[in-house]
């Protein structure tokens, strides 16, 4: 009788492409070795199920019969661009390959028997998660978090010079953080969290300017205990209005910024903005006008800054984020994006521009 074969690290890819009902399915092939009785499934690596779009996409039509080779070249060669890009945006990032690790991270943690095991049981949680995944959008979503998480851990162990308390062995650092995502991976925050996403976003009409942008990074003590915080912008949009609300950390001290934005000739331009915490601003809203009088308003003349938050771009955003925040539904943001006119003109004036 033949042994079973062996799937290779590769054929444990979830990747997905478009299918001809345009949701996200996943190219299967059977495996058979020596023979044997039994077929094994795995699925195939994200060029090859590249390639299977490139062939459906001329097979329905895209290079036709009886065009000039230049014309059938020029679009076979737009067909590899756009490919490239399916590779690019679906293709989940692999487990950590110890005989190509090149930088300092990664052979820590090849040379590490405790911090390999972690990493290997981490990656293993990751693509369960994939496989487990069948909304295409959440399962997109899933893969970039990935990527930027290792990003992060890929950067190194930041310090705070003078910090007497803190852990001196990055090994033990990169296996902290390695296991607290492991423990993410395997609960169902990062479902849940889109799925509340969805949820909220489904009552607005939304928009190119819906969605999320974020930055990430591991905080070392006196801040954190080498905590994962992203700094997440949430931008939701109605018609031509558009909400956004982030908090920034400094310093050990949170802010929220809130930004009101107006679509125009296509573009989103700043109308108004606000901050609470740090510096005690504090902005209106229908549950604290009367306690803290005519000192709260919105500033009609926001400048992007680092005080005042960016209009979103089209293009750039994540429409999910499992990373981010589960609720953006507060009754500020509610009035912002349903009241007929916002901000409030009685708590709105215009700020001096700072000098520079």
């Amino acid at each position: 009788m033949g042994q079973r074969p062996k799937v290779s690290p590769v054929a444990n890819l979830v990747c997905t492409t478009p299918d001809s009902r345009h949701r996200f399915q996943p190219l299967r092939f059977l495996s058979r070795a020596n023979n044997g009785p039994s077929d094994q499934e795995f699925q195939a690596p994200c060029w090859v199920e590249a390639t299977r779009v490139l062939l459906l996409k001329v097979r329905i039509g895209m290079v036709r019969r009886n065009e000039s080779s230049l014309v059938i070249t020029m679009k076979l060669a737009s067909l590899l661009v756009w490919t490239l890009l399916v590779v690019a945006s679906f293709c989940p990032v692999y487990a950590l390959d110890c005989g190509n690790a090149s930088l300092r991270v990664e052979k820590l943690i090849c040379i590490t028997p405790e911090l390999k095991k972690a990493d290997e049981a981490m990656s293993a949680a990751y693509f369960e998660l994939l496989r487990q995944t069948t909304d295409s959008e959440f399962h997109e979503a899933l893969i970039r978090s990935q990527r930027r998480w290792l990003q992060a851990r890929s950067r190194g162990v930041s310090r705070i010079e003078g910090m007497e308390d803190e852990e001196p062995d990055d090994r033990k650092v990169l296996l902290k953080i390695t296991r607290d995502r492991l423990n993410s991976l395997r609960g169902t925050g990062p479902i849940r969290t889109m799925e509340q996403q969805r949820k909220i976003a489904s009552k607005d009409s939304g928009g190119p300017f819906a969605g999320y942008e974020a930055s990430c990074e591991f905080l070392p003590p006196r801040y954190g205990n080498w905590d994962y915080v992203c700094s997440v912008t949430t931008h939701r949009q109605h018609k031509d209005r558009i909400c956004s609300v982030a908090e920034d950390w400094a310093s050990g001290h949170t802010t929220e910024h809130r930004l009101v934005s107006v679509v125009n000739n296509g573009e989103p331009k700043p109308v108004a903005s606000c901050h609470t915490g740090y510096g005690g601003m504090t902005c209106p809203d229908r549950e604290n006008i009367d306690q803290i009088g005519g000192v709260a308003h919105w500033n009609t003349n926001p400048q992007p800054s680092t005080t005042d938050l960016r209009p979103p771009r089209a293009g750039s955003l994540w429409k999910y984020d499992p990373d981010g925040p589960s609720e953006t539904d507060e009754p500020w943001m509610r009035d912002c994006l349903f009241a007929s006119t916002y901000p409030p003109p009685d708590v709105s004036r215009p700020d001096p521009v700072p000098e520079k």
